[in-house]
């Protein structure tokens, strides 16, 4: 059994993958924390909508400003504004704080880490997993 220990800022708890999506490379976990913690919604984003960009870099927690440039294959979604390597797993936020995405890939220009666009899982997929994945 692989033990998953989620960490969040300053705070650490236990938690237990309860679904995975490999197709999207993305898991859902369970914990308990007597602190008042929020759910983001999650909506659909739409092309050329203003987004903003959540990760981590080099132990550095950023926020990039970019917007929606294409609606790919699988449920995907292209973004600008500098995404980067180590933002995998970072929310994409709509104006409404709403979450429209999450960073699964970087494309960076010629291998090298400048600022680039990433592929991000979309809004569909998200509402797909969680409905295939929550306890009715």
């Amino acid at each position: 059994m692989i033990q998953i220990l989620l960490i969040l800022i300053t705070n650490e708890w236990p938690a237990k993958v309860i679904a995975n999506a490999p197709q999207y490379d993305l898991s859902l976990v369970e914990f308990s924390s007597s602190e008042n913690l929020t759910v983001v919604p999650y909506s659909v984003g739409r092309l050329k909508e203003w987004v903003m960009i959540v990760g981590w870099r080099n132990r550095i927690r950023r926020l990039h400003i970019g917007n929606i440039t294409a609606n790919l294959p699988a449920d995907r979604i292209g973004v600008s504004g500098g995404v980067l390597p180590g933002f995998s797993g970072g929310g994409i936020f709509n104006r409404n704080g709403r979450l429209v995405g999450i960073v699964s890939a970087v494309e960076t220009a010629r291998g090298s880490l400048m600022m680039c666009g990433g592929v991000i899982i979309g809004g569909h997929a998200i509402k797909e997993f969680l409905d295939a994945s929550l306890p009715r």
